[in-house]
């Protein structure tokens, strides 16, 4: 049975920015969405990557009662787990979102990570 992200609303207000990141995309991951159309949720201005204010925004259209800020702590948080300073810009890359959501535990963004290994494959054939 599907979560639904409103109802988890209250209960992911008490977690750290990853927790609520994380609860987010396997309930996006359990309507069916991939990471690429999540990735384009966040990028506001299609862009290419996901800004402090693009993450904000994505994360209140996704849920309003989710995240309301995302403080400068969680931000900071967040550019160094997506190392985003790498290229000297405070920015997420779709590709650095994907990697994040390949990692969750759980079996709808293991069987995307499977098919995208499987079409990185089949394009190298």
């Amino acid at each position: 049975m599907g979560m639904n992200v409103e109802i988890l609303g209250d209960a992911i207000l008490s977690k750290d920015v990853f927790e609520k990141l994380t609860d987010i995309m396997i309930s996006l991951k359990e309507t069916g969405t991939s990471a690429l159309r999540i990735f384009h949720k966040f990028d506001g201005f299609d862009s290419g990557k996901i800004s402090p204010s693009d993450f904000e925004a994505g994360m209140k259209k996704l849920d309003r009662h989710i995240c309301t800020t995302i403080s400068i702590a969680d931000w900071g948080r967040l550019c160094e787990r997506f190392q985003c300073d790498e290229e000297g810009e405070s920015s997420v890359s779709s590709q650095k979102l994907a990697d994040f959501c390949f990692e969750i535990n759980d079996i709808g963004w293991k069987a995307e990570k499977v098919s995208e290994c499987t079409n990185v494959f089949w394009s190298l054939v």
